[in-house]
């Protein structure tokens, strides 16, 4: 019994040891666009808010970020006219 009850905490603690090294979560995706977003902000030139998009936001994407944007074809150019038509938002 004393074999079985080591052999279960073994397993259990490989498989959350396991499972915590898949689950990262990246936050820097976050602040690159609110850098950019104050960035294209200081100016009513949409080609320079597309560039600061573009350098700030898009080109220092991660992985996951990069994916999502070629899977919507997702641009520095339609963020900003995102930005332009929905303020608010």
């Amino acid at each position: 019994m004393k074999l079985f009850a080591a052999l279960t905490f073994f397993l259990l603690l490989y498989l959350n040891a396991s499972a915590q090294d898949k689950q990262l979560v990246y936050t820097a995706d976050i602040d690159h666009f609110q850098t950019a977003y104050d960035s294209a902000k200081t100016t009513s030139d949409t080609l320079k808010q597309q560039q600061f998009f573009q350098r700030v936001y898009v080109d220092r994407a991660s992985d996951g970020l990069k994916k999502f944007m070629r899977d919507r074809d997702y641009s520095a150019q339609l963020y900003i006219q995102l930005l332009s038509n929905y303020p608010k938002f």
